[in-house]
C-alpha cells in the first residue's frame, strides 16, 4: 500500500480464546521496535448493559472539528464500548493524511475501543478499489456470498458472475459482528462510486433480460440481510450504511436503497438503522409501525446524523421523502453536529442525540452545545413485543416484564 507516496505495510491478527469481560493488554511492532502498551476490554455476557457511540459523517475538517466533537462524545458517554461510524469518515479515502487526522481525533480510543464502520461514497474518492479502507480495518469475512446459476440462460450465467465478483468487492463493507446479545450490521449503499467494482472482467454475454448491476449490488446484500436477521440469535438488531433509505435533505433520494432493503428491515423488525451522508438529523419511523397511543410507535427506527461541519438544507417539512414514502420524522434539525449515545441493556435500548457543534450562526434548533436534541427509549420483552416510545411517554404494559 501506498500511503503519501511511500510504500507502507500493514498487518492484522485475529486473537481467540479471549475470556468475556476481561482486560487483556497489548502491544504490537516488530523485532525491538514496539508501540506503547494498550489495554481493551472483551465483550461481556449477553443481557449485559453498554453503551456505544453512533457518528454520522466526520469527512472534513477532521484536526478542527471533528476532534471536539469526539472528545465531547466520550466525555458524555465516557464507559462507550466503542462506535459506530455511518460513512465519510474522511473527505477522500486515498488521502494518507486524513486517515492520520481521522485517527488523531479518536485520541488513542481506536486502540481500545471498538470501530465499526460502513463505507460512503467518499471513502471510494481516489481509493476505487478500497485499498486503504481494507488494509486500515480487518472486518469479519462473512458478508453477502453469490447464487449459483438457476440454469444455463444467458441472464441467468451472468447474474452469477456479476453476483461471484460483487462478492469479494463487498468484502470487509457488508459484515456483521455479534457482540452482548446486539447483532451490528454494516452494509455498502454506494453504488454510484462503486460501480466500477461491480464488473467482473471476465463477464459472460447477455442480449435479453440481462440484469442491472446496480439493483444486483443491493439485492445480493438483501437476501443476506433477510437470511442474518432472520437467524439472529440476540435479542437485538443494529444496522448502519451510508446512503439512507429515507433522505432528509433538500435535493436527495435513495429509492434503490430503499426499495432493496426497506422491506427486509421491516419484515424483520430490525431496532435501529443508522445511517449518514445527508448532513442533516433526522428520527422516525414507517407509518405503518405508529400506535393509537401519541409518542408510541412500534417496528424500526431510522436515523440520520453528522457529526462533522458540512452542512445541507432539509427538505420542507409537509413535502420530503418521508411523507412521500409512508414514513414520519419525529426529530429534525440542520446545521447542527450531533453524537449519539445509545445504552443496550436486557430489555431496553436508550437512545439519546446531543448536540456536539454548531459550526455556524444557521442551526434550527435554540438548543445549545452539550444539550440533548433528541432521545427515546425501545422497549422488548423476551416475547418480542416491542414499543418505541418518546421521552415522558409510559411503556404499555404489553412489552413490560
Amino acid at each position: 500500500l501506498l500511503s503519501s507516496g511511500v510504500p507502507t505495510r500493514t498487518h492484522s491478527t485475529v486473537m481467540d480464546r479471549l475470556k468475556p469481560g476481561t482486560a487483556y493488554e497489548y502491544r504490537v511492532g516488530a523485532g525491538t521496535k514496539l508501540s506503547g502498551r494498550y489495554t481493551f476490554t472483551s465483550a461481556g455476557k449477553p443481557g449485559d448493559e453498554f453503551t456505544f457511540l453512533y457518528f454520522g459523517d466526520a469527512q472534513n475538517d477532521l484536526k478542527a472539528k471533528w476532534a471536539p466533537v469526539v472528545e465531547r462524545a466520550y466525555q458524555r458517554f465516557p464507559k462507550a464500548v466503542g462506535s459506530v461510524n455511518a460513512g465519510d469518515l474522511v473527505d477522500s479515502g486515498g488521502n494518507a493524511g486524513q486517515w492520520d487526522e481521522w485517527f488523531g481525533a479518536m485520541n488513542g480510543r481506536s486502540q481500545t475501543t471498538n470501530v465499526i464502520a460502513a463505507p460512503g461514497n467518499h471513502e471510494y474518492n481516489a481509493d476505487l478499489f478500497l485499498k486503504t479502507w481494507k488494509s486500515t480495518f480487518a472486518y469479519p469475512a462473512n458478508g453477502p456470498t453469490a447464487a449459483p446459476p438457476k440454469d444455463e440462460t444467458p441472464a441467468e450465467r451472468q447474474r452469477a458472475a456479476y453476483e461471484t465478483h460483487m462478492a469479494k468487492s463487498l468484502a470487509e463493507t457488508a459484515y456483521y459482528t455479534d457482540y452482548q446479545n446486539v447483532r451490528f450490521i454494516s452494509l455498502n449503499a454506494s453504488t454510484h462510486d462503486a460501480r466500477e467494482l461491480m464488473t467482473p472482467p471476465d463477464l459472460p454475454p447477455c442480449a435479453q433480460d440481462c440484469p442491472d448491476p446496480q439493483k444486483l449490488w443491493l439485492d445480493l446484500q438483501a437476501r443476506w440481510l433477510d437470511h442474518i436477521l432472520a437467524d439472529n440469535p440476540n435479542k437485538w438488531s443494529v444496522a448502519t450504511f451510508h446512503q439512507p433509505v429515507f433522505s432528509a435533505a433538500v435535493g436527495r433520494d435513495e429509492k434503490p436503497v430503499r426499495d432493496a432493503w426497506l422491506p427486509v428491515f421491516q419484515r424483520n423488525d430490525i431496532d435501529l438503522v443508522l445511517m449518514g451522508h445527508d448532513h442533516v438529523y433526522a428520527r422516525g419511523y414507517v407509518n405503518a409501525d405508529a400506535t393509537d397511543t401519541p409518542g408510541v410507535t412500534t417496528g424500526p427506527v431510522y436515523a440520520v446524523a453528522m457529526a462533522g461541519p458540512k452542512y445541507y438544507e432539509l427538505s420542507p417539512a409537509d413535502d420530503n421523502v418521508w411523507t412521500r414514502n409512508g414514513a414520519t420524522q419525529v426529530a429534525r434539525e440542520a446545521h447542527t453536529s450531533t453524537f449519539q449515545g445509545i445504552t443496550v441493556s436486557q430489555d431496553t435500548i436508550r437512545y439519546e442525540a446531543v448536540i456536539g457543534a454548531k459550526w455556524d450562526d444557521r442551526s434550527t434548533t435554540d438548543k445549545e452545545v452539550g444539550e440533548t436534541l433528541d432521545a427515546f427509549t425501545i422497549t422488548k420483552n423476551d416475547d418480542g413485543v416491542k414499543y418505541v416510545t418518546e421521552d415522558g411517554v409510559a411503556v404499555p404494559p404489553a412489552a413490560r416484564r
